[in-house]
């Protein structure tokens, strides 16, 4: 009877503490990056959730790079997040960049100003 409640509570637990995984929200990524490349002048978008991200802000670069900055590991001058680079590895923004490729357009990045 006691068994219930504490397999429910771990069970909440357990979807709360696992992070969320970019796989599962890379198609949600790519359609607000393909939104914002396919408006003229616009160039960035506000804080917004997607999927299970939140994202401080969302910019794309002058050769249409889209960078998403990740609202958890952003800080005043770090941050990091996703870009979206369909055309090869993304050429960057602030000081010192790095990116990783997680596969198809997306890159992982770090970036301090």
């Amino acid at each position: 009877m006691v068994a219930w409640p504490l397999i429910a509570t771990v069970g909440v637990l357990a979807a709360f503490a696992a992070p969320p995984s970019f796989a599962d929200a890379a198609s949600r990524f790519e359609a607000v990056a393909q939104e914002l490349r396919e408006r003229p002048g616009v160039g960035s978008l506000d804080r917004q959730r997607i999927g299970l991200f939140e994202v401080a802000s969302v910019v794309e670069s002058p050769n249409g790079e889209v960078y998403f900055a990740d609202a958890r590991t952003t800080m005043l001058s770090s941050e990091s997040g996703w870009a979206y680079s369909p055309s090869g590895p993304p050429t960057g923004i602030g000081q010192r960049f790095r990116a990783d490729h997680v596969g198809g357009p997306w890159y992982r990045y770090q970036s301090s100003f």
